[in-house]
């Protein structure tokens, strides 16, 4: 399994404040190590990898997770909670 967390980062260069939120969230429940890429979604630029995956998924918030099986397949997930809860039962 390979977990991919889409980020925004504004154009001042921070992290926007739902995305910093959900990577406090993760690391105070232990499961941040279980994130194994970043992807960042950069304002202003709609090049961005974050922002052409975010497109190509017709997700138009981040944070959102994917996470990859070995077969292939992709799950999104959008909302960090949940996403939380399911990596917590998974340890």
């Amino acid at each position: 399994m390979h977990i991919i967390m889409v980020k925004k980062r504004l154009s001042d260069g921070r992290d926007c404040d739902k995305c910093a939120r959900a990577e406090e969230l993760l690391r105070a429940q232990g499961v941040w190590d279980c994130i194994h890429e970043i992807v960042w979604a950069l304002e202003g630029d709609p090049q961005s990898p974050g922002i052409v995956i975010a497109n190509r998924h017709n997700i138009d918030a981040a944070p959102f997770f994917i996470v990859q099986d070995g077969a292939g397949r992709q799950e999104l997930h959008t909302s960090v909670l949940k996403f939380i809860k399911e990596l917590v039962a998974l340890q």
